[in-house]
C-alpha cells in the first residue's frame, strides 16, 4: 500500500515540478497566437478550452495499454510500479509534450512535416507511410481489443461488436473536431477516471485485499527476465511513440502556449496514474491466484470483468463497459482521424467538405 501511495504521489508532484522544468526548455510563449485561431477552418483547426483538449488527448493515448498492459504487467510485482512512475516522468511525458509542442509552433503539422522540417524531406514519406499504417492496425487492434472486453461482458458476438465500431470509427473521424469527439470525449475521460477510482478504492478499503510492497516478492507466476518483457508488457503506461501521431488533432485546437503543459504532460501523467492503479488492483486481486499467468499472454478482458464483479458487483458493468471500453474505442477513431491529416496534409488533400473527408477517409479503411 504504501509503495503505490509513494508512486501516486511521485506521479502528480511530477507535473508540479519536473512538467514545469520540461516547459521552461521549451520556451513556452502565452503570448503567441496559436494555429487554432491563425489557421482557424471549422474542421480540425477549431479553438477549444484547455479541459476539454486535456481530456481528449487523454483519451486519444489511453488505448489498451494503461489498463490490459498493466493488468498483465502485474506478473511483475511491484517493479511494475517503478516502471511506470520513472518511464511515465522522463521518458513519457517529455515525450509526449514535445511532440505537442512542436506541432503547436509548428502550425499544427503532423509527424512527417515535423521530420521533413527538423530531420530534411528524404525521411518524410517514409514516417507518412508509417503514421498511416501504423493508425489503421492500431485502430484494428483496439477495435477488437474493445469488442472482445464488449463480448465477454454483455454476450454479444464479437464480429458485430467489431463492425459497430467501425461504422463509429467512420463517423468520427470525418465529423468536425467539436461536434463528437469535442462534445463526447470530456464526459467519457470523466467516466474512465471514476471507474478506476471506484476500483482502486474498492481495493484499498477492502481487507481481504493487499497492494504488494517493494520489499515483497519481486515477480509473480513468471519466469519471464523485467528485461525486456516489463517494459513492452506496460507501454503505453509509460511510453509510447503512437502518442506523436496524435499530438496534431489538439494542438490544431489549443487556445494558448501555456495549455502545453496541461494537455500534453499533463494526459501523460495521468495515464500513469491510470495504468499505476490498474497495476495495483491486478496485484492485490490475483496475487497467488493462477488465473493471472492464464491471462498472461491472452486478452486481459476477462480479467477486467473478474475483478469488476468481484470488486463493485455486477451492477456496475455498464460502468465497466464505459469506462473502460472508451479508451481503445477512442484512440482507435483518433488514430484513423491522424491517418486522415496525415494523408491530408501530405498530398495538400482540401477538408472543409463533407464528401472530400470521406473519400480521403475510405482510402484509410
Amino acid at each position: 500500500m504504501y509503495s503505490f501511495i509513494i508512486c501516486f504521489l511521485a506521479l502528480v508532484a511530477s507535473y508540479f515540478v519536473y512538467g514545469k522544468v520540461v516547459e521552461k526548455i521549451a520556451g513556452v510563449d502565452g503570448t503567441r497566437q496559436t494555429p487554432a485561431y491563425r489557421l482557424q477552418d471549422g474542421v480540425d483547426y477549431i479553438p477549444m478550452s484547455k479541459i476539454k483538449n486535456f481530456l481528449i488527448h487523454f483519451l486519444n493515448i489511453a488505448g489498451l495499454g494503461p489498463i490490459f498492459g498493466a493488468i498483465q504487467g502485474a506478473l511483475f510485482g511491484p517493479a511494475a510500479f517503478i516502471w511506470i512512475v520513472l518511464g511515465t516522468i522522463f521518458i513519457g511525458g517529455v515525450h509526449d509534450f514535445f511532440s505537442g509542442f512542436m506541432s503547436l509552433r509548428d502550425d499544427g503539422f503532423t509527424m512527417h512535416d515535423i521530420v521533413s522540417k527538423y530531420l530534411g524531406s528524404g525521411f518524410e514519406k517514409f514516417v507518412a507511410v508509417l503514421i498511416v499504417i501504423t493508425g489503421i492496425l492500431v485502430a484494428a487492434t483496439f477495435a477488437k481489443g474493445a469488442a472482445d472486453l464488449i463480448g465477454n461482458l454483455t454476450h454479444i458476438p464479437v464480429f458485430l461488436c467489431v463492425t459497430v465500431i467501425f461504422i463509429y470509427f467512420l463517423i468520427a473521424t470525418v465529423f468536425l473536431v467539436d461536434k463528437i469527439i469535442g462534445r463526447l470525449y470530456p464526459i467519457f475521460g470523466v467516466l474512465l477516471l471514476i471507474m478506476a477510482v471506484l476500483m482502486i478504492s474498492a481495493v484499498i478499503i477492502n481487507p481481504s485485499y493487499t497492494i504488494p510492497e517493494f520489499t515483497t516478492q519481486g515477480l509473480y507466476l513468471t519466469d519471464k527476465s523485467i528485461f525486456p518483457y516489463l517494459f513492452v508488457t506496460i507501454a503505453c503506461g509509460a511510453i509510447s511513440g503512437f502518442h506523436a501521431s496524435q499530438s496534431p488533432i489538439v494542438a490544431r485546437c489549443m487556445k494558448n502556449e501555456n495549455d502545453a503543459r496541461p494537455v500534453f504532460y499533463g494526459a501523460m501523467v495521468l495515464e500513469g496514474l491510470v495504468a499505476l492503479c490498474w497495476a495495483a488492483i491486478a496485484m492485490a486481486f490475483f496475487n497467488g491466484q493462477p488465473q493471472l499467468a492464464v491471462i498472461y499472454g491472452s486478452t486481459p478482458s476477462v480479467a477486467v470483468n473478474e475483478m469488476a464483479t468481484a470488486l463493485m458487483g455486477t451492477g456496475v458493468l455498464l460502468l465497466t463497459i464505459i469506462g473502460v471500453v472508451v479508451c481503445p474505442i477512442t484512440s482507435g477513431d483518433t488514430a484513423l482521424r491522424s491517418a486522415r491529416i496525415t494523408i491530408a496534409d501530405e498530398i495538400d488533400w482540401h477538408n472543409e467538405s463533407l464528401i472530400s473527408r470521406l473519400k480521403l477517409q475510405f482510402h484509410c479503411f
